[in-house]
This record gives C-alpha cells, structure tokens and sequence, in this order.
C-alpha cells in the first residue's frame, strides 16, 4: 500500500481543477471497466503513448479511492486484475466507496464515479 502507482490521467491540471477532480484512465476488460495502473514509470510508458498525463500516488491513498472499483495493475499478459473484492482486501475489508464530494480535494472520477 505504501508503494507509488503510476495511473494515467485524461486531463491537464487546469481541466482537473476545473472539473473538481482526476478523472482516471480506464480500459474494457471482459466487458467491464477497469481502472488502469502501473508499478512503475517504466511500466506506464511501455504501454501508453508519449506525453500521457500521469499521476504518482502512493496505494495508501489511492485505493480508497477505487473501493467498488475493477482495476488493472500492469496491464497485459502478466497484468494482475483487481475485483472489488480484492481492493476491499487491499482497503482492510471496507467495500463502500470512499465518500469524498465532487470538488473537494482527493476526489477522483472513476468508471464507478456517480455524480
């Protein structure tokens, strides 16, 4: 948890401040929506193109963010999937969504974002 994740991001820091919030990058995997996440800057950019808009957070305070949330960590062929049963796990058991409002600091928009 205490690890830094590397995680794509669709705005510029204006846009994000702007729209009260950081929309995070997610891919379709088996129908489903899942956040996308990397170990490492390495990691990100041999998967994303140049110049992708990136975030460095550590676990501690980015899976509280994704509670109710699919992830991918790394994604490919030795990608791990998160359910969100496994962020639960990764949360300490807690499943519901963490309850920041829109615009306030810390809040991010996900696929399961509700607002």
């Amino acid at each position: 948890m205490a690890s830094d994740i590397f995680v794509p991001v669709q705005e510029s820091a204006a846009e994000q401040a702007q729209a009260g919030g950081v929309s995070l990058l997610a891919i379709s995997v088996n129908d489903q929506p899942h956040v996308v996440l990397f170990s490492s800057h390495a990691a990100l950019t041999a998967f994303s193109s140049k110049g992708q808009r990136f975030a460095r957070v550590s676990g501690t305070d980015l899976f509280p963010n994704l509670r109710g949330q699919f992830a991918v960590l790394n994604p490919g062929p030795n990608g791990l999937k998160l359910n969100p049963e496994d962020i639960s796990e990764i949360n300490g058991g807690t499943t519901q969504p963490q309850t920041i409002p829109h615009g306030e600091p810390g809040h991010v928009h996900g696929p399961g974002c509700r607002h």
